[in-house]
């Protein structure tokens, strides 16, 4: 918690016998003259920015001042916030949306957490239920629709229709090309600062009411807009709710805690939340197809998605193995991918992890023979996303011999290259290549199995010190392709 955070909840804490700041009542009192259409909308009037900025100001100065040299009871930020508790409570006792507003307008930038001014005033969910019922009716008048302005180029309004039509026929790529562009533009979908603020105001406020509101929601840009100032602990209580089955929500709860993602994130509740919403997900069967597509890249998605899997039918995990796990060179989603891999194992017994990885290695075997009888040029390993799976499979299902077997015949194949039928020199490159590439996973295998064996170290040794064919296929890739394979078949034989 920073300090100035601090400060603001030590002043709650001394709530009492507190005048009101007189400066900031005058403001407020200016504002009381206007309807609510009108302090929703305060940038649309010269006159209200101005009030709004010189109420910044106060609350700003009022925190820097406290944050240096302390708060007492006569300090400048325990009247705003002794003025802000009794709008708050008027809000509430009276159901007044008007003093909620005015109270949130200070609390956008006091940024005190309402919950203290709850606990301070003993109000409970009972007491706020006619301001929270108020809140949701105002929020069902609100339109949250995106549309595209008068005289808008040709590609925006292209980009609308095609929103349109993914909204229309659950296409996530088509929906979310529109929503990245507009949050990649800055601003994003924080249109409205103050309404923002009351929807999460309803949510702190009153939870149920919270669900309620959200619950008649139908389009992303309106969860987005309910979902994007909320925390991810914010988030978890949400996902718990059965009712809300929602396919938007569900994926916008999953984008939400997916965003950048960092080492920090990867937490239990962030795992529970993607998991909850994905078992959601799991009736509307293409949409849930589409989501593990677009979420390849997170690592708490990929750990959720493991698990949601391990809990179906083998039956299921072969159609998104088929269907959603794309074996691509030029795609590097390897530590993602990873997660899934160790989830997986973690979750299921061994014949169903063992189903899992061979599912994989059949795609990526499949995918290693048509790209060698093909005329695409492979200039370097074929490791993709998955080299790891295919490092496990070999480890799971090849005996000792069956290890050193294969790693001979790569080694020979690889020593006798010329004599493998090739159309081309690049499509020779190709080929060495992959073969190198399964070598390569191989001695993984073979470091993993402690295997000791003079003859495949004296093979390597004779493909290492082979001028002719490094020169040819491996200068320029480094030493370290050749230094690592090294290692793994020499560690067990020291």
């Amino acid at each position: 918690m920073e300090k100035s955070e601090i400060v603001v909840k030590e002043a709650i804490e001394q709530l009492g016998s507190i005048e009101n700041h007189s400066s900031l009542v005058e403001h407020l009192m200016s504002f009381e003259d206007e309807n609510i259409e009108s302090l929703l909308n305060i940038e649309c009037n010269n006159k209200l920015i101005k009030t709004d900025n010189e109420i910044r100001q106060i609350v700003s100065k009022a925190k820097n001042s406290a944050t240096i040299s302390g708060i007492d009871q006569n300090s400048e930020l325990t009247k705003i916030v002794h003025t802000s508790n009794v709008y708050l409570v008027k809000s509430i006792k009276e159901a007044d949306l008007k003093s909620l507003i005015l109270f949130l307008n200070v609390n956008c930038y006091l940024l005190a957490d309402i919950k203290c001014f709850l606990q301070f005033n003993g109000l409970t969910n009972k007491d706020t239920e006619g301001i929270a019922e108020k809140i949701v009716e105002l929020l069902s008048k609100v339109s949250f629709e995106v549309k595209a302005q008068s005289g808008a180029p040709y590609h925006e309004i292209e980009m609308m229709k095609e929103y349109e039509d993914g909204v229309k026929n659950s296409n996530i790529k088509s929906t979310y090309s529109l929503i990245e562009a507009i949050e990649r533009s800055g601003r994003g979908f924080h249109f409205n600062f103050l309404l923002e603020n009351i929807v999460k105001a309803l949510y702190i406020l009153n939870f149920q009411f919270f669900l309620k509101a959200i619950g008649k929601l139908s389009k992303p840009q309106s969860f987005i807009f309910f979902l994007q100032s909320l925390t991810r602990e914010h988030l978890y209580p949400i996902s718990e709710e059965k009712s809300l089955t929602n396919k938007w929500l569900n994926f916008e709860l999953i984008r939400q805690t997916t965003k950048h993602e960092t080492e920090g994130d990867l937490n239990s509740e962030n795992l529970q939340v993607v998991k909850k919403c994905l078992l959601k997900l799991m009736p509307h069967s293409a949409f849930f197809k589409q989501s593990i597509k677009y979420f390849r890249k997170s690592r708490i998605f990929n750990k959720a998605l493991a698990e949601v899997l391990a809990l179906n039918s083998n039956e299921l995990l072969e159609e998104i193995v088929n269907d959603c796990f794309e074996i691509n060179k030029n795609i590097f989603l390897h530590e993602a991918r990873n997660d899934f891999m160790i989830s997986f194992k973690n979750s299921v017994p061994e014949d169903r992890y063992l189903r899992m990885l061979e599912l994989i290695f059949c795609k990526w075997d499949d995918f290693f023979n048509k790209l060698r009888h093909s005329d695409e040029y492979q200039n370097e390993l074929l490791l993709t996303d998955y080299c790891d799976f295919i490092v496990e499979y070999y480890y799971m299902t090849l005996d000792e011999n069956d290890i050193i077997n294969e790693m001979n015949y790569c080694l020979n194949d690889l020593k006798y290259i010329d004599s493998i039928w090739s159309v081309s020199q690049t499509h020779q490159t190709t080929i060495f290549n992959l073969i190198l590439t399964r070598l390569y996973l191989l001695t993984f295998t073979f470091r993993g199995r402690e295997i000791i064996n003079e003859q495949i170290i004296e093979n390597f040794s004779d493909f290492e010190s082979n001028s002719i064919m490094n020169k040819r296929f491996i200068e320029g890739k480094g030493d370290g392709l050749i230094k690592i394979m090294k290692e793994n078949i020499e560690s067990t034989n020291r």
